[in-house]
């Protein structure tokens, strides 16, 4: 795989993941807790990315495969991208 197949299934899982997570979709089912937990693993991948970004500039070398490089740039930037989207187009930027 490369980084281009890694990032468009990234893109793909973190849509579905912040569908989920937004409670855009709907998931029946006997675990009423799945949006929050989707959310939370979301957001453990969002530090497991960042200790591997350090690691990595301390080591000066990749520390990961480019497919999954290219996953989790491409799942993180399908996961936030919806949350953060709305604030643009209706001009409503949070103070910096």
């Amino acid at each position: 795989m490369t980084f281009k197949n890694g990032f468009i299934v990234g893109v793909v899982v973190g849509i579905v993941a912040w569908a989920i997570s937004a409670r855009v979709v709907v998931v029946n089912g006997e675990n009423s807790s799945l949006p929050s937990d989707v959310y939370v693993l979301a957001q453990i991948i969002s530090l497991i990315s960042i200790g591997i970004l350090v690691f990595g500039v301390f080591r000066r070398r990749s520390v990961i495969s480019t497919a999954f490089g290219g996953f989790i740039s491409g799942f993180l930037l399908g996961f936030e991208i919806p949350t953060i989207l709305p604030y643009f187009i209706h001009g409503q930027l949070p103070p910096p």
